[in-house]
């Protein structure tokens, strides 16, 4: 049995009064994203079930729902649900029944260590230890830790070392005559130097460790945030980690996740462009190596159709940035930032990286081109359609971007 506020309850399932404890925390977290303080329950007691338990349940099933219909779900896809070829929305017919929305415990379980961890003046991440045993295990699931974890990561601040406290002034020397005071013979000899101020990049290094094991938890926000999930270089990792995201009928969660995605990347890449070259340069490699981890899980399981966001991203690339002249003047005026001429040819190396996904994209159309048309699956089918009504004239701009920046010659 769970404890629980019997008063309050009433209230927090008829949506009168000021709730408060888990169920409060729980209808702010889901519905706003918002990690606030709430106050505590004023009495507990024990009941067979618990009606707050049900509140909890139920908001994070209409929480899921809505941010699955509102973050694409409303659009009309082409998409394959239990090998066959369908045209509709997600909730539309053989569509949801193939995606087998279900939920298990391990979202109340996560939901309460980050309760617990956000009742305090600086929200924290979970202690790793009690988030050990903590996974998705099912499609509803995906979505749950993505709506928490997402919203966690944002609530949580990078922390900022505090200065040490400046040294209390020494007290004058007894008065003499005349009314001055006689100066002490240390006031003659120079003063000791503060303390230097801490250095933050091992706590921050530390911060950003913890950060990415908390992404870790959640293969979708990862996905999201796949910048900030992964170190600057780990395909394997991002292999693994989005593996769950293509296995079976899930694959088509993505193909209505593709302008969401897409947009998140964009923002973020916006943001990558304003840095000095020096620290975007291993971003650029961290994002590259998340989405050639995403495509070779996909073609692992066989499931190319789940590919479409990163055709979306890089239609959407093209249109918000220009094509390969402007792209490639955009990146070598930032590279002005290096002064060795060395270091700037590797930061463009690096940012072309991100282009050479293009190529894997390219070279996935070409095999499945290369097949008869009876032999191709219905997965590559969809893939060959989204390619042809998004990507038919990006590739090519593409990989003359990617020759530009690496310095290819022919």
């Amino acid at each position: 049995m769970s404890p629980v506020l019997d008063e309050q309850d009433a209230l927090a399932l008829s949506g009168e009064g000021a709730a408060v404890g888990p169920a409060e925390f729980a209808r702010r977290l889901l519905d706003h994203g918002e990690v606030a303080r709430v106050r505590s329950p004023l009495r507990r007691v024990k009941v067979k079930d618990a009606p707050r338990m049900r509140f909890l349940r139920e908001t994070g099933i209409k929480a899921c729902l809505r941010w699955l219909v509102r973050s694409g779900g409303w659009r009309a896809r082409n998409v394959v649900a239990g090998k066959r070829r369908r045209e509709g929305r997600v909730w539309g017919q053989g569509i949801y029944e193939a995606l087998d929305v279900r939920y298990s415990a391990a979202c109340l379980e996560l939901l309460a260590q980050v309760t617990t961890n956000a009742q305090t003046a600086r929200p924290t991440f979970p202690p790793a230890q009690t988030l050990a045993n903590v996974a998705p295990t099912t499609t509803g699931d995906l979505v749950f830790f993505h709506l928490v974890v997402d919203a966690l990561v944002d609530a949580v601040p990078v922390p900022v070392p505090e200065a040490p406290p400046p040294a209390p002034p020494e007290p004058p020397g007894p008065p003499q005559p005349g009314g001055r005071a006689k100066k002490k013979a240390s006031d003659k000899t120079d003063k000791p130097a503060p303390p230097p101020p801490p250095d933050p990049a091992p706590m921050r290094a530390a911060f950003f460790e913890r950060q990415r094991q908390v992404l870790s938890l959640s293969p979708l926000t990862a996905l999201f945030r796949a910048e900030e999930a992964f170190g600057e270089d780990s395909l394997e990792a991002a292999r693994r980690t989005f593996a769950p995201l293509v296995a079976g009928d899930r694959a088509l969660l993505l193909s209505y996740l593709d302008d969401a995605l897409a947009a998140r990347w964009i923002a973020r890449e916006t943001v990558r462009r304003s840095l000095p070259a020096h620290e975007a340069g291993p971003r650029y490699v961290t994002f590259a190596a998340a989405l050639e981890g995403l495509a070779r899980a996909a073609r692992e399981a066989t499931r190319p159709d789940a590919l479409r966001p990163l055709l979306r991203f890089f239609e959407r690339y093209l249109v918000r940035f220009g094509q390969r002249e402007a792209v490639c003047q955009a990146f070598k005026a930032q590279s002005l930032t290096l002064v060795r001429a060395s270091d700037r040819a590797r930061f463009l190396a690096q940012v072309a990286r991100l282009f050479a996904v293009g190529r894997t994209l390219a070279t996935e159309n070409e095999r499945v081109l290369g097949l008869p048309f009876v032999e191709r699956t219905e997965e590559e089918k969809v893939f060959v359609a989204d390619v042809s009504e998004l990507a038919r004239t990006v590739l090519p701009e593409l990989e003359a971007i990617r020759r530009e920046l690496s310095a290819e010659v022919g």
